[in-house]
């Protein structure tokens, strides 16, 4: 996610010195599927793993009839790897010309590697038997467990059985990679807690930040809330207008870990959009029989809670009508900064922060917002979020509105969502 905290849309800049950090190299390439588990529609399965290409020598696994279901191979390899490449080893009688390849870390959420292959394309190798398809892979920078060969329904197959043949799947890592931490980025930070997000130059299984108010005595941990090439750490109990220091370490698919230089942040006053009253269109509730219903819905915008059970509002239709909230801080402040906690299955991709001091002439802070762009967290139940921060360059007011346009783009989870979450708006003046 480029970009993930535009300068102009931020108020804390924390630098993560780079200079000279140890890399780490990856080991060398050797085929991770040999002799490795694999499950699924085929028969005679345990080939595709054994180490033999040649069709003849040994029965090649063989699908059920491709045209009444898809018909699919997953491997196991075993442990985590950086995977660069998949080869598949077509008996050259028996191959469709539809299949797609995808990969894993954990055989319950699936990323595309390829769609729409065609193994008629691949390479003849007419000793063998066999048409070779290689798949280049973006596991290669961020890790994966489980590779899938899928042929889908329907597919035209080569032979007069309607099934398909596969006398080997080869898997290969990435070859001499090296781990470095690659951004210098903002981070949201707030009187009591500090987002913290940085990128690696491959996906990190692990990390944490190691920080404290002594540079010399970094004792306390954040570990990550979310690893890969973007990773998240949220650091909470901090004291309102402090200073602290800050390392982060991170940790490859093999367990080697490397760490960034010094860095600093300084933690905001105290939250003055706490409690305060909100009227607004984020007037519903889920469809969830354990959100609370009894609690009023706009107030939970600003109760200083993130729980999606508790303290989460939900727009009405965007496709309908303006969606808004506006926060009375009771009296005319120089605002500093304006955070904005969406829920990251559903969030408004256009929107603008406005202040005023009388509710009626408003003047725009920032518009054209993506929360998409904020900073990774977790609600205080655990539900991810994305938090988005604004400075308002010491703009005077007492009403903050967060504002969507009718019509504008959101990120629904699924399609018949018309609405955006919002977990808290936080406002810290000077």
């Amino acid at each position: 996610m480029s970009g993930i905290m535009r300068k102009a849309f931020i108020f804390a800049v924390l630098f993560v010195f780079l200079i000279h950090l140890p890399v780490v190299a990856i080991k060398s390439a050797t085929n991770m599927a040999l002799s490795k588990t694999a499950i699924g529609t085929f028969g005679n399965i345990k080939a595709v793993t054994d180490g033999v290409l040649n069709a003849s020598k040994r029965t090649p696994a063989e699908s059920n009839i491709v045209s009444t279901s898809d018909q699919y191979l997953t491997i196991d390899i075993g442990k985590l790897v950086y995977v660069d490449r998949v080869k598949i080893f077509w008996d050259a009688s028996a191959y469709p010309d539809n299949f797609s390849v995808r990969t894993s870390t954990n055989a319950k959420y699936w990323e595309d590697e390829a769609t729409g292959l065609d193994a008629s394309l691949g390479a003849l190798d007419s000793k063998d038997g066999v048409l070779a398809v290689s798949v280049s892979c973006k596991r290669a920078v961020i890790g994966s467990r489980y590779v899938q060969i899928k042929v889908p329904a329907g597919a035209r197959v080569s032979s007069a059985s309607d099934r398909v043949k596969i006398a080997e799947v080869q898997v290969f890592p990435a070859m001499d990679q090296k781990m470095s931490i690659i951004d210098k980025d903002a981070y949201v930070v707030t009187d009591k807690t500090a987002v913290i997000f940085y990128k690696t130059s491959i996906g990190a299984t692990a990390g944490k930040v190691v920080y404290g108010d002594d540079p010399s005595a970094l004792t306390r941990v954040a570990p990550n809330q979310e690893s890969g090439v973007e990773n998240s750490a949220t650091i909470y109990g901090l004291d309102p207008g402090k200073g602290y220091y800050y390392k982060v370490e991170a940790t490859d698919l093999y367990g080697n870990t490397i760490a960034s230089d010094l860095g600093r942040f300084e933690t905001l006053a105290t939250n003055i959009a706490i409690k305060k009253p909100v009227t607004g269109t984020f007037t519903e509730l889920p469809a969830d029989p354990f959100v609370d219903s009894a609690k009023p819905v706009l107030p939970r915008v600003t109760d200083g809670s993130t729980s999606y059970f508790t303290a989460m509002a939900t727009s009405r239709s965007i496709y309908s009508d303006d969606q808004y909230v506006t926060i009375d801080l009771g009296k005319n402040y120089p605002i500093k900064n304006v955070q904005t906690y969406w829920r990251k299955l559903a969030y408004p991709e256009n929107y603008s922060v406005l202040v005023s001091s009388d509710n009626k002439d408003w003047k725009v802070v920032a518009e054209g917002l993506n929360a998409a762009d904020g900073a990774f967290s977790r609600s205080d139940a655990g539900d991810p979020m994305q938090v988005h921060s604004v400075s308002a360059k010491d703009v005077n007011g007492r009403y903050i509105k967060v504002h969507i346009k009718k019509g504008s783009p959101f990120f629904h989870k699924h399609s018949n969502w018309d609405f955006v979450q919002l977990m808290e708006v936080k406002v810290f003046a000077n």
